[in-house]
């Protein structure tokens, strides 16, 4: 999804963004075209790897996008949108409790180096073990 926002003139195209909470909001536009009236994603993901993301937090704030997952290629870091309105580091998610960053870490560096199809079925065990 493209965000654009009017009032700042500013806008990002995230490597990918999730409704949670709001999805009943949304009708997954892949443009967000009114940032008055048009519900932002729950979570939007930034990968760098050739490429910093440190200016998309004030964007991103400024659509008050709740979580902002940033995945450096060795380490995801999940950032929680304060009142404040700056984003401060978060241990889990908040859309998805369950999902933590040292979690999430451990199963995209896996996925790197071993099948992808094993690594995924490892990850549905972990996270079946944490729900039941």
């Amino acid at each position: 999804m493209t965000l654009t926002c009017s009032k700042t003139r500013k806008g990002a195209d995230p490597d990918e963004s999730y409704y949670v909470q709001n999805a009943h909001r949304t009708n997954l536009k892949k443009r967000l075209f009114d940032d008055e009236t048009d519900t932002p994603p729950d979570i939007v993901v930034e990968i760098d790897g050739t490429h910093k993301s440190t200016d998309k937090f004030e964007i991103y704030a400024a659509f008050g996008i709740r979580e902002f997952w940033l995945y450096d290629t060795e380490t995801l870091r999940i950032f929680e949108l304060s009142e404040t309105g700056e984003y401060l580091l978060s241990e889990k998610s908040v859309a998805l409790p369950i999902l933590t960053a040292d979690t999430l870490t451990e199963f995209l560096n896996r996925s790197q180096t071993e099948d992808q199809f094993e690594v995924l079925a490892d990850f549905q065990k972990r996270m079946r073990v944490k729900i039941e």
